[in-house]
């Protein structure tokens, strides 16, 4: 059969190359074919990497307005519990009980080694209590983590600083103080207040104290007497809670 085949085609050899040329036709268009296909494939794979990276593109932007709304909330919050605990703070300042404690701690630490003594009001809001420590004859540095309650008190003279108030204290020098008072616990916070009551141990003088003002403000976020109490013990300060119309004060001393 195939020795008929080769001698007809040896015959006819005009039928042969057009058998042959047939086939080639078949197979350059099939070979076209594939070249297509591989062009499209090459296009669908550059419009899918280009959608892969427009989507890590959306991701990212994401990601960002969910970091930037986080991080408003966090600095909504933490300007709402420090507008409630400054309301209580211009309460306490003006608390005639709390003013006549307070005369009787600057006098213990008077009695301890100088008449000068340094005092430094952290969460000081709008100065209430730094004016009165003034008049009392102190020199008082205030500190607020909130800038606008530090103009308040820098357009009263009074001298105050815009810091997180814990970091304030870590940078503060050994020794350099005779009177710490944290006036706004239930907005600094717990963790804030317990770091603060550990470089208070440092940053006071022998004889000195810290005041920490305990409560609770208008958003429910408590600071216990007794968690205070605790942490100024096991620094080594000797603690008492005073209570007054006004609410709690921690005196710790060194």
């Amino acid at each position: 059969m195939i020795l008929k085949l080769i001698l007809y085609y040896l015959r006819h050899p005009k039928e042969l190359l057009a058998g042959l040329l047939r086939k080639l036709k078949r197979i350059v268009k099939r070979l076209t074919g594939v070249g297509k296909l591989q062009d499209r494939v090459q296009v669908l794979e550059e419009a899918l990497a280009k959608a892969e990276n427009e989507n890590e593109q959306l991701t990212e932007r994401v990601e960002r307005l969910e970091i930037s709304r986080t991080i408003r909330k966090k600095d909504a919050l933490e300007s709402l519990l420090r507008e409630a605990a400054e309301e209580g703070a211009e309460e306490r300042a003006a608390d005639p009980k709390r003013n006549e404690a307070y005369g009787k701690i600057i006098e213990r630490i008077r009695g301890t080694g100088g008449e000068k003594i340094c005092a430094v009001d952290l969460g000081c809001g709008n100065g209430c209590r730094m004016e009165a420590l003034e008049q009392q004859g102190l020199t008082v540095v205030g500190v607020d983590a909130e800038e606008k309650a530090v103009a308040v008190c820098r357009e009263k003279k009074l001298n105050a600083v815009c810091a997180d108030e814990a970091d304030w204290m870590r940078d503060c020098q050994s020794g350099a103080a005779d009177l710490v008072i944290v006036e706004k616990a239930e907005a600094i916070g717990c963790g804030k207040t317990a770091a603060i009551l550990m470089e208070a141990a440092r940053v006071l003088r022998p004889g000195g104290a810290v005041i920490v003002e305990a409560g609770e403000n208008k958003i429910g976020v408590p600071v216990k007497a007794e968690t205070i109490t605790a942490i100024a013990e096991k620094v080594g300060m000797k603690a008492e809670t005073l209570k007054f119309k006004s609410g709690t004060a921690v005196i710790a001393y060194k």
